[in-house]
């Protein structure tokens, strides 16, 4: 019992090192040179069709987050909102791979989104 236990002890300690070295080296990583913001779509760059759709968005957001009972940037955010426009979308799949849409909001908002997508989408010919 004795023997086990320290096994189980040293196994422990080489895990922590092993953590310990895996922290370390995430720490030492270089960070992108380009400010994550400048590389997303900002809100105030749409025009036509796609502040049009981002709109539509913006407003199915609102009246879900009223019927839901809490704030509306809990169902998506203005820059997963303006995502959405810079993807579009069409696939449930597609909108699993926008940063900030899991595979949670992808179920309970996904159907919707992709409608108004489609929806913009038609009406912008």
């Amino acid at each position: 019992m004795i023997d086990l236990r320290h096994a189980m002890n040293e196994g422990l300690e080489e895990l922590r090192a092993e953590i310990g070295d895996l922290l370390e080296s995430l720490d030492k990583r270089t960070k992108p040179t380009t400010p994550a913001f400048l590389l997303r779509v900002q809100v105030d760059d749409l025009e036509g069709a796609d502040l049009t759709m981002y709109q539509a968005l913006s407003e199915w957001r609102l009246q879900t987050s009223k019927a839901q009972g809490f704030d509306a940037y809990r169902v998506f955010s203005n820059r997963i909102l303006a995502e959405i426009v810079r993807v579009k979308p069409d696939t449930l799949f597609a909108m699993s791979g926008i940063k900030g849409i899991g595979q949670i909001k992808t179920k309970e908002y996904g159907d919707a989104v992709l409608a108004i997508v489609e929806k913009a989408g038609r009406t912008s010919w």
